[in-house]
């Protein structure tokens, strides 16, 4: 524990496949080469088309652009009114060009991320529509995903789904706010606690994405901005940062099938 690392750019990809691949069928080989997942005999479940070289979605990417690179995968959800790209073969220069495209389409307020292993750019329009962009400056590949205003008016909120009844948010213990200093207590419902001698880690459920990323915002205000390592996309946000004590917290937020989740990791100083 205490060895700190870059989260790599492949989880956040694979991280969107894990979460749609599993509730879709087997996939068809069709003459063209490509290969196309779909949803089998279940209602409002992601579509996946997969393939060497897939036509760009139109339909279904707002008023993104079509990437100059080959299209490798794409995922269409329709119940989250979502629709998540996967492409290889785009050079730096065109990565660059497509991430400033989308800031200038007017897609702000998100966390954005540039160095020499990744471009990252996301945000929200007028409309309320999301856009997010992720790219492997060393694979060139990264993905794409775009989600339409109309689900947030709708009451479509990122893996949270209507209940009739309101959830039970008694936690299962209490935040160690004694741990380390600068950590506070995340809004959730904690569902598990982990400590052993060098670290404690806490997991939440209905975890709201906007709280995460005021929780990100306040770590940073309490110190946690040394050897940062930062990435966020529609589907996941991962922040880790050590203070000038030599404290590491990790804390990491995502869409789950039908409740948000999230984690906290801190670590004292060695």
């Amino acid at each position: 524990m205490g060895k700190y690392f870059k989260a790599s750019v492949m989880a956040v990809i694979l991280l969107c496949m894990i979460l749609i691949l599993p509730a879709c069928g087997v996939g068809k080989e069709q003459s063209d080469g490509n290969t196309v997942q779909s949803a089998g005999n279940m209602q409002n479940e992601p579509s996946v088309e997969l393939g060497k070289e897939l036509e760009w979605p139109k339909d279904m990417m707002g008023d993104l652009p079509e990437p100059k690179g080959k299209i490798t995968a794409v995922i269409d959800d329709k119940t989250a009114k979502q629709c998540t790209v996967a492409f290889g073969e785009m050079s730096e220069e065109e990565a660059e060009t497509y991430a400033k495209k989308i800031e200038e389409l007017g897609y702000t307020g998100g966390m954005n991320l540039s160095d020499k292993d990744i471009i990252s750019v996301n945000g929200e329009n007028a409309d309320g529509s999301k856009a997010d962009f992720v790219y492997n400056i060393t694979a060139k590949e990264g993905v794409i995903s775009f989600q339409s205003g109309d689900a947030a008016q709708s009451g479509i909120s990122g893996g949270e789904t209507a209940s009739s009844e309101p959830a039970d948010m008694t936690d299962l213990a209490p935040w160690p706010s004694d741990y380390i200093a600068g950590v506070p207590e995340l809004q959730g419902k904690i569902i598990d606690i982990v400590e052993n001698d060098a670290s404690i880690s806490v997991d939440l459920e209905y975890v709201d994405k906007a709280d995460f990323e005021n929780y990100i915002k306040l770590l940073k205000e309490n110190g946690y901005t040394v050897d940062t390592d930062e990435t966020s996309g529609l589907n996941a946000i991962d922040y880790r940062a050590y203070n000038n004590s030599g404290e590491w917290v990790h804390a990491y937020w995502s869409i789950g099938e039908d409740k948000n989740t999230a984690s906290v990791m801190m670590e004292k100083a060695e």
